[in-house]
């Protein structure tokens, strides 16, 4: 608990005993270890007239280390990720629908293990492979399911291979709950502890954080928005389900016999051209359809969009807000937030190391060294 804080913002030890619930006292006892262990860095203080203010502590950036790994329909990438979110990257690896899984993991391993080899000294201190991939996930095996559109990887255990390759201890989360991770340690999400993210591009991904945790069903599953019937009787899903947000409302899917090559041409032209206008007009339609019945199902009041389309944010979110208060059926005291995700330098890799912080985070079996 007291690491989670401290990565969020730097706080002094009565600040995280309050927030604990713990004796300033016993948060000393605590913070002097961690000091010690070189895994909490204090601060430069500011003197005042009177006495001088608590000394703020933080989180070491280099005192864990993960290997993020990502993985979708066009995209590997690898870097080693300081856990205060610092990124270097190893290995990426362009069209990987072309290549056999097999293939894709070996050369991925070769850079972590390469990287390894010449860095002992940060060998002792990274603590495995945190990976982000298309869903759905066995998340107890690691095991890539049958996301539509990535077929040579279905039933792959990839952390199973990972590990066998790296000796290492491997995690790994759907692109869309490591987004939503990301967000809320390192992004936009940073001050809300529930929120849906609505990851858009070649797919639709959703991952709900509640009380500061992924959201996940009985049979550990996240809600798959994408998935959900906005058309009773509408087009046949690559799930097998019919009329389903992402058979509409996916980029490609969208601009499907159109004439616009991807989705920055029809931002771009949108205010202008009636054609392109009304386009967007029909997927803010499409998403706000969806996005209403989350929030109708969950009681959140905040929205986080990410991928593709949160190019012209400004403009595309007005549209969406026009179309969710109104018809809401559980009222909100506030309108419902619009946030666009984070898209710093290397944070589609930085999400994949983050599922890895997250599990030993979280976890009642995972020890971090040094505590």
């Amino acid at each position: 608990m007291l690491l989670k804080l401290l990565l969020k913002a730097p706080a002094s030890r009565a600040e995280l005993a309050r927030d604990i619930g713990l004796t300033k006292a016993s948060v000393s006892i605590m913070v002097d270890e961690l000091l010690s262990n070189n895994i909490l860095q204090e601060l430069d203080c500011e003197h005042i007239c009177r006495g001088r203010k608590p000394t703020p502590l933080t989180v070491n950036p280099c005192a864990f280390y993960a290997f993020g790994f990502f993985l979708n329909r066009e995209v590997c990438k690898v870097g080693i990720v300081g856990i205060g979110g610092q990124c270097t990257e190893l290995f990426s690896l362009s069209d990987v629908i072309g290549y056999a899984p097999s293939t894709v993991i070996d050369m991925a391993c070769h850079a972590i293990n390469d990287y390894m080899d010449k860095h002992p000294r940060i060998r002792k201190k990274i603590l495995g492979v945190g990976i982000s991939c298309p869903g759905r996930l066995d998340l107890q095996n690691g095991i890539i399911l049958n996301p539509p559109g990535f077929e040579s990887w279905h039933g792959y255990a990839i952390c199973n291979e990972i590990t066998k390759r790296t000796g290492l201890l491997s995690y790994a989360c759907d692109n869309a709950d490591a987004l939503a991770l990301y967000n809320l340690r390192y992004g936009s999400c940073k001050n809300h502890s529930d929120f849906l993210l609505l990851l858009v591009d070649t797919g639709i991904g959703s991952g709900i954080v509640m009380k500061n945790k992924i959201y996940h069903g009985a049979g550990n599953a996240s809600p798959e928005l994408g998935h959900v019937s906005i058309k009773f009787m509408g087009r046949q899903c690559g799930c097998g389900n019919k009329g389903c947000l992402e058979a509409y409302a996916a980029i490609p899917m969208l601009l499907e016999n159109s004439p616009y090559k991807n989705y920055y041409d029809l931002i771009t032209v949108a205010k202008e051209d009636k054609d392109a206008y009304d386009l967007l007009s029909l997927e803010a339609t499409y998403l706000s359809t969806a996005i209403v019945t989350a929030l109708n199902m969950f009681d959140l009041k905040t929205i986080c969009l990410a991928g593709d389309i949160i190019t012209g944010f400004d403009y595309f979110s007005q549209m969406l807000h026009e179309r969710i208060n109104p018809v809401l059926a559980v009222q909100k005291k506030a309108p419902i937030q619009l946030l666009c995700a984070d898209t710093s330098a290397n944070y589609e890799t930085i999400s994949g190391a983050n599922v890895l912080f997250s599990s030993y985070l979280d976890s009642s079996s995972l020890t971090l060294p040094g505590l």
